[in-house]
């Protein structure tokens, strides 16, 4: 479960946040304001660097939305320093093969090198624009990683994680296969914050350090620390990678799915942000319910954002979700509740705190649907 209002670890730390560097906006941020996000990002970066300059730093690329070689700046440093990028191998017939992660190695000794790495900082950070995220068009840049491992070695690495087989004992989708989409900085963080020691060294593998953009404009790492690094080693085989979240972990990882795209079309504020470990906590809940269908938990999410975080925790909303029809989506359930029935519930939630603590009892229908999509996790 993902509890509390922060993701930070001693081992997940920010490096540079920029505040104010970017103005409120209805559209596409400045291209000046932009350029001085990337520029303090980039100063930050290469401080980094400077720790330890033995690493390589590898750059994670996701063209599955929008490719990242189509920008001017980013196609020219490729060029001038013949670069080939190196795709992620997955597993699964079902995935598009132009859509796989890329690793592209950035030698920063070379000047065209930090002309790439400034263009990625700038379009992580255009990416994480309200305008750019309601829009669709994703992330191109997943993160940097520092690493004494080659593009080669880590595209394999990162290939026996990309479809993972989801545990029996799930209230649904249990047995099915998934894209882990542990590139994706909208996914990343809660990955990190709900998985455990051993998990996390397989999710690093050979990296030392992940850095990307979060939607605050702050460039964050995570690190895993050496003195746990070597316990973990030994259940990091390729017969185990495809397998390693729990019953108990998949339905947070789930819940970011429908989360995400409700998030994104609110804007993704800090405000947002704010409610996110809450409302996961929520959306876990309904799927212990039942709620299997993509749409009908996206509808749910929407209501953590725009009525109560903890809307579930309501005796009238539970009557309603545990007492519908088996075929009839919980939102739809839902929908017969008028705006002066949701103000008494929210009114009732504020000021009732045993509504927050009692349990959930219903027992699970079963899944309404199939769901084969989402912006956080796919089938």
């Amino acid at each position: 479960m993902v509890e509390g209002g922060t993701l930070m670890s001693p081992e997940h730390a920010t490096l540079g946040a920029v505040p104010d560097a970017m103005p409120p906006s209805e559209g596409v941020a400045s291209r000046d304001a932009l350029l001085d996000v990337a520029d303090a990002l980039h100063r930050d970066f290469a401080a980094l660097h400077a720790e330890d300059p033995a690493c390589r730093c590898i750059l994670l690329i996701d063209p599955s939305l929008r490719d990242a070689t189509l920008d001017e700046d980013f196609a020219s440093g490729i060029a001038s320093l013949r670069l080939q990028p190196e795709p992620i191998q997955w597993r699964h017939r079902k995935l598009i093969s132009g859509h796989r992660p890329l690793l592209l190695p950035l030698d920063l000794s070379k000047s065209a090198a930090s002309v790439l790495l400034a263009a990625s900082l700038r379009m992580a950070a255009e990416d994480m624009d309200p305008h750019s995220l309601r829009q669709g068009w994703g992330q191109r840049i997943g993160g940097w990683l520092f690493s004494s491992a080659s593009a080669v070695e880590l595209a394999r690495h990162m290939g026996t994680l990309a479809v993972q087989q989801l545990p029996a004992g799930l209230p649904v989708y249990a047995g099915r296969r998934r894209l882990l989409r542990f590139f994706d900085p909208l996914v990343w963080p809660v990955l990190w914050e709900v998985s455990r020691p051993a998990q996390r060294a397989a999710l690093l593998g050979p990296v030392k350090q992940r850095l990307w953009v979060d939607p605050r404009l702050a460039l964050e790492r995570v690190i895993y620390p050496a003195a746990d690094s070597a316990a973990p080693q030994a259940e990091a085989d390729d017969t185990q990678l495809d397998a390693l979240w729990d019953a108990q972990q998949w339905p947070v990882l789930l819940a970011l799915d429908a989360f995400n795209p409700a998030a994104i079309d609110r804007g993704l504020d800090q405000g947002i942000l704010a409610q996110r470990p809450a409302a996961l906590a929520t959306l876990t809940r309904l799927l212990q319910l039942g709620v299997g269908d993509a749409r009908d938990l996206e509808n749910l999410a929407k209501l953590t954002l725009s009525r109560h975080v903890a809307f579930d925790r309501h005796p009238r909303v539970r009557a309603l979700l545990e007492q519908r029809p088996a075929a009839q989506y919980a939102s739809a359930a839902l929908s017969a509740l008028t705006d002066d029935d949701w103000h008494g519930i929210c009114e009732d939630l504020a000021g009732a705190r045993s509504f927050q603590d009692s349990p959930t009892i219903a027992p699970p229908k079963p899944a309404h649907g199939d769901s084969s999509s989402g912006t956080g996790f796919s089938s």
